[in-house]
């Protein structure tokens, strides 16, 4: 498990939560915003990783800065996980 987010229960239930009225709606996204440092990509772990481990597919990109000015960087993170029988 890569996601921990210490202290931050109420935080994940809260994603964990928009998560799945979105996926029940139709859609597939949570937005998490603030400012740096403030612990957003532990809180995103540890709400993907609930989600996963409860059957929930997650298509991740997660490019390198450098990687951020190349049209489609992340494109190949989300894709690289589909195998030709999910298409």
């Amino acid at each position: 498990m890569r996601g921990v987010a210490v202290g931050r229960d109420n935080e994940v239930e809260d994603g964990w939560r928009q998560l799945a009225a979105a996926r029940d709606a139709g859609l597939v996204a949570v937005l998490i915003d603030g400012e740096p440092g403030i612990g957003k990509s532990a809180l995103w772990a540890a709400i993907t990783d609930k989600a996963t481990s409860l059957g929930m597919r997650a298509l991740i990109a997660n490019p390198a800065e450098t990687e951020t000015a190349v049209s489609y960087a992340g494109l190949g993170d989300l894709l690289r996980e589909i195998d030709d029988d999910d298409m």
